[in-house]
This record gives C-alpha cells, sequence and structure tokens, in this order.
C-alpha cells in the first residue's frame, strides 16, 4: 500500500519542520496492527515517467564536468529497501544511526556500480556537487523497475532521509509513503 502527503509549506517550509511530520508519522505506521514494515521516499517506483539526471563524480577520478555521469536520485528512509523487499547485494542497507550529524552515506544500485569499472564501490565516497560534500557508499542494492515494467533500470543513488532533509531536498516535498501489510 503506498499514500502520498503532501505538506503545506507555509506550516512546513523548511527540512527540520518536515522532519517533525513524517518522522513521527512513519513511526506510528510502523506501530499500527497488521504493517510488517513502513517507509518513506521522494519517488515510488513506477510512479515517475521520467529519471533525473544528476551529475556525480567519483571522488579521484578526474573527469570533465561536462562528462561527468548521472544518476537518478532517491531519498529513502531506513526501512524502505525491506518494505519494497529489493535485495541487498553489497555492505549495508541504511541504519537508523545514519543521521544529518554523522558523515554521509549513500546506497547504490547495481545499475550504478558500471561507473567503478569493476573496481569495488563499497568505501568509495562520490559528490554530486562538485566536490563540496562527499557519501560514502556503504551498500549496493538490486535494480529496480523504477520508469516502468519495459524500461531498462538506470543508476540510481539512494540517500538516508534524515540526512537528506538536511541539506538534499532544498525545499522539495517527501512525502510518499509505502507500508506492506501482513
Amino acid at each position: 500500500m503506498s499514500a502520498e502527503v503532501f505538506t503545506n509549506f507555509t506550516r512546513y517550509p523548511d527540512a527540520p519542520a518536515q522532519l517533525r511530520l513524517y518522522l513521527p508519522l512513519i513511526e506510528n505506521l510502523q506501530g499500527a496492527p497488521g504493517v510488517v514494515s513502513a517507509a518513506i521516499t521522494n519517488a515510488i517506483p513506477l510512479s515517475s515517467l521520467q529519471p533525473g539526471a544528476i551529475p556525480f563524480q567519483i571522488e579521484g577520478r578526474v573527469v570533465d564536468l561536462d562528462r561527468r555521469p548521472t544518476t537518478d536520485g532517491r531519498v529513502v528512509s531506513p526501512d524502505y529497501f525491506k518494505t519494497l523487499g529489493i535485495p541487498l547485494l553489497q555492505g549495508r542497507a541504511f541504519a537508523e544511526t545514519d543521521t544529518a550529524e554523522t558523515d554521509r552515506v549513500i546506497v547504490i544500485n547495481q545499475s550504478m556500480v558500471r561507473h567503478w569499472e569493476g573496481r569495488d564501490p563499497l568505501g568509495s565516497r562520490i559528490s554530486t556537487d562538485n566536490g563540496q560534500t562527499w557519501a560514502t557508499v556503504v551498500g549496493v542494492v538490486a535494480d529496480v523497475k523504477q520508469f516502468g515494467l519495459d524500461r531498462e533500470s538506470v543508476a540510481q543513488g539512494l540517500a538516508a532521509a534524515p540526512e537528506a532533509f538536511l541539506g538534499l531536498l532544498k525545499g522539495k516535498n517527501f512525502g510518499k509513503q509505502l507500508v506492506k501489510l501482513v
């Protein structure tokens, strides 16, 4: 089951205010009878038509700014992969300890791994803002048909929700909840 919450931007104008709305909401959903797991994301699979194209760079690689690879960025809460049944292939998923106060981490999908050209991406760092901030790759998950069952999977970088609220969302509505029932 999925639902979307549209926040009132006058009441929830910034990331900390939106966190005060969404974090208790997800806790209440997770504690509801019959709920196995619940998660929040900014984009539910099969809900949008076009992938994003956020240029990124892998630390230590020299690439012309206009030739950087791109990723479709997603923001997810820690139980997102569990809720959707997305297998973790390497490393770890997000944890409740991945917060705005800790080092930034990112989980990438299998399609994004190709940009490491045969090297292990775990432990490497990527930046989407020309090296101003970096996120360490902590996990690799299986691909998801995000944009249609008949379309190939695209490279995706998934950021942890609280961290993303405080730096990556930049005023966008986060609001899509996923609930897995018994």
